[in-house]
């Protein structure tokens, strides 16, 4: 793993380190800067961030987390610990309302596939949060639209082909009639699924009709269901941003910071601050990024 990489480049830089210290004769002082040097090292982020520390109105002797899943698993705790409590904020306790028809906290997980729980997706919300610039205002969702008029053309192409075609298609079509008129909850959905069933390929229609008509069903069954979970999707969200908050604030309790936010910081702080930029700009000839290849942008 790379923690056993670096638990291992750390143990080769230690010997150099204390070998370089003891040839200089800078005995025990010597040896102790040489290890805190080294295990205080966050990298050209890391010595921007502590130089320029009181102009960025940070602790110049922040820690940097190593590990940040005990700090976000209690992030997520904390806020669904206050969310399900007797006092909990309105705002919170009617997310967790919202969200309770498609998930459950914890457990095996709902109708949307097991282990799917709303603990689980607040906690890969914050990590995903962590690792953009912008956190959680980053974050993109898929909003459907319940738009049922291509399904019911596909389907409509299907009337007068063979009398069980005929059939299923005026069944689909009442069905999608009955949609429109309704409240389309998740429970109408449901409905209108199931009565949407594929006809049999035949000479008066086709396989190539049926393979459209069953891009149509799931194209318009993929944006009904996202329709019609917008409310628990603005509660999930919600929630997710009490969780980055709280993140933040133990972070801050420890002044601490996480590896993503030292790429963060200094790109804000080269970005926003023109005298620190001013003071690297031109300084580096060359730049080596290690593990280059693995970046996926």
């Amino acid at each position: 793993t790379s923690d056993k990489r670096i638990a291992a480049m750390r143990g080769s830089l230690m010997d150099t380190a204390l070998e370089a210290a003891e040839s200089r004769g800078q005995g025990l002082a010597g040896v102790a800067h040489a290890l805190y040097a080294l295990y205080r090292d966050d990298g050209f982020a890391g010595r921007l961030l502590r130089a320029h520390a009181l102009e960025l109105g940070i602790d110049p002797e922040f820690t940097v987390l190593t590990d940040t899943d005990e700090l976000m698993d209690q992030a997520v705790e904390h806020v669904l610990g206050r969310a399900t409590a007797p006092d909990a904020a309105p705002e919170l306790a009617a997310s967790l309302k919202a969200l309770y028809a498609w998930y459950p906290m914890a457990g095996e997980g709902g109708p949307f596939g097991a282990g799917t729980t709303i603990k689980g997706l607040v906690r890969d919300l914050l990590e995903l949060s962590s690792q953009l610039p912008g956190g959680m205002d980053d974050v993109r969702v898929a909003r459907g639209q319940a738009d049922t008029s291509a399904l019911a053309d596909a389907y409509r192409a299907a009337l007068g082909a063979s009398k069980a075609t005929t059939e299923k298609a005026q069944a689909a079509l009442d069905a999608i009639d009955a949609f429109e008129a309704s409240g389309k909850t998740m429970e109408d959905a449901a409905r209108l699924m199931m009565s949407c069933s594929m006809p049999r390929a035949s000479k008066a229609f086709p396989k190539e009709q049926v393979e459209l008509l069953k891009a149509e069903a799931a194209d318009a069954f993929i944006n009904i269901v996202l329709a019609c979970g917008g409310p628990a999707l603005d509660a999930l969200v919600g929630l997710a941003r009490a969780v980055e908050a709280e993140y933040r604030a133990l972070k801050a309790g420890q002044s601490a910071l996480d590896n993503n936010d030292l790429l963060r910081m200094a790109y804000e702080a080269l970005r926003d601050y023109p005298a620190i930029r001013a003071a690297y700009e031109g300084r580096f000839k060359m730049v080596m990024i290690d593990e280059f290849q693995d970046t996926d942008q």
